[in-house]
Formats: C-alpha cells, sequence, structure tokens
C-alpha cells in the first residue's frame, strides 16, 4: 500500500522539479533579453517608476511561470497535472449489484451499530474510571494541600519561636555581659584594692621595722644606763648604807625595773 502510493509522489516531486527548472530557466533567459526593451515600453509608454516596474515585473515573472509550467507539463506529460491523473484514477472494479460483495458487507455493515454500542459502553466506562481516578486524584491533591498548609503554619510558628528564642537569647547574652563586665570591674577593684593593701602593708612592715631599730635603740639606752647605775652603785661608800644612796642614781636606776 505504501510503495504504491509512495511512487507516484516521488514521479510527481521528480516531474514538478524538472518543469519548474526549465520554465525557471525560459523565464530567466526571456528577462535577460527582453529587460531593456521591457523597462523603455513601461517608462515612455506609461511613466512607471522603478518600484512600479519591478512590481509589474514580478508579477508578470510569476504569470509567466505558471503558464509556461504548465505548457512544459502539456508538451511532455500530455497532461496539465505533469501526467499523475492516470495513476490517480481507480482502476479497481465496481461491484455489481446482488453480487457475493452485498452478501458478505452488508452483514457486517449491519454489526457496525452494534459495535459501535459496544465501543460507546467501553467509552464510557474508561471515561467513568477516569473521572473517578481525577475526582481521587484531586481528592488526594486537596488533602496534599492541607498537610501543606499545616507544615507551613507549623514552620511559620517555629520560625517565630526560633525568632523570640534568639531574641532572649540576645537579651540574656547582653545581660551576661553588663554582669561579666561588673564582674571584671569589680574584680580590677579588688585588685586595685588588694595591691594597695598590699603597698599599705609594706609600708607599715617598714614602719614596724623602723620602730624596731627605734627599740633597739631604746633598749640599747636602758641597757647602757642599767650598767651604769650598776657601776655607780658598786662605787659608792660601804659605810653608807644602799637607801641612803644619792637621789640621782636611784632616778636614773628606775626606768631599768
Amino acid at each position: 500500500m505504501t510503495s504504491s502510493l509512495g511512487n507516484p509522489q516521488d514521479q510527481y516531486r521528480r516531474r514538478s522539479l524538472l518543469t519548474g527548472l526549465a520554465a525557471a530557466v525560459v523565464l530567466l533567459i526571456a528577462i535577460l533579453l527582453l529587460h531593456g526593451w521591457y523597462v523603455d515600453f513601461l517608462s515612455q509608454t506609461f511613466g512607471l517608476g522603478d518600484r512600479s516596474r519591478d512590481i509589474l515585473m514580478i508579477l508578470l515573472g510569476l504569470l509567466l511561470f505558471l503558464g509556461l509550467r504548465q505548457a512544459l507539463s502539456q508538451f511532455l506529460y500530455h497532461d496539465a497535472h505533469l501526467g499523475i491523473n492516470e495513476s490517480l484514477r481507480d482502476e479497481r472494479a465496481r461491484c455489481p449489484a446482488q453480487q457475493v460483495c452485498q452478501r458478505v458487507a452488508l452483514p457486517e455493515l449491519r454489526e457496525i451499530p452494534r459495535f459501535n454500542r459496544v465501543l460507546v459502553g467501553q467509552l464510557q466506562s474508561v471515561v467513568e474510571q477516569t473521572e473517578q481516578a481525577a475526582y481521587d486524584v484531586t481528592s488526594r491533591l486537596q488533602t496534599i494541600d492541607e498537610v501543606v498548609t499545616d507544615l507551613n503554619r507549623f514552620v511559620a510558628s517555629a520560625a517565630a519561636e526560633s525568632q523570640a528564642m534568639a531574641h532572649e537569647s540576645e537579651e540574656r547574652i547582653a545581660g551576661n555581659r553588663q554582669l561579666i563586665g561588673k564582674l571584671e570591674a569589680f574584680i580590677a577593684q579588688r585588685v586595685d584594692e588588694t595591691t594597695a593593701d598590699e603597698k599599705h602593708g609594706a609600708e607599715a612592715i617598714q614602719e614596724a621595722r623602723s620602730l624596731q631599730t627605734l627599740v633597739d635603740l631604746i633598749r640599747h639606752i636602758a641597757g647602757q644606763t642599767n650598767l651604769l647605775a650598776l657601776t655607780c652603785s658598786r662605787s659608792t661608800p660601804p659605810s653608807r648604807p644602799p637607801a641612803l644612796a644619792r637621789p640621782d642614781a636611784v632616778s636614773r636606776s628606775s626606768p631599768t625595773r
């Protein structure tokens, strides 16, 4: 079936191409030979400009091309349709009346309505199943949409809670930074106070050492005084009792008690 239809089509294409090329060549030669006369004739007779002459030349060229193509088809193939009329004719014999084709075809034709009804029923069933499937898909899509809406709400609430927690964390961090700053200031103050106390303690120790030197000096002076008093008491005459010693010696020896 395909080969029988493909051959006339290929033949028509080849003939159409050949006749078209031949008509184009003849038209080109005619234009080259008659162009000067054509331009002079239109300019002198009708006074047309360049654009008008070109448009008229295109129209005449198309008409001449079609005419030449039909003339070549008629001359070469004896047919205005490139000789394919014969191949397009239906050569099959017609079925005479009251013949076998009627006895075979008519029962089959009578079965067509029943076949159509069966086909319509099947199509109706397919349509109903398709509608049910579409309804199920729509229901599932609606359920999915509801789930997605709930998820969006959950995500929005979680984002809001996260933002609130982040804000609270920032406030806590700021408070902790302030507390750390106060602690650092307090520690620095205590360090300064400790340094000052150490400095005062060192000064007190230095002063205590200075006082210790003074005390040692006083002790040394008191020892020398006692020694002097003892020396004086030994140098007193024996006839005088110790109670009658000079008052100045007694007054000198009194700080040593």
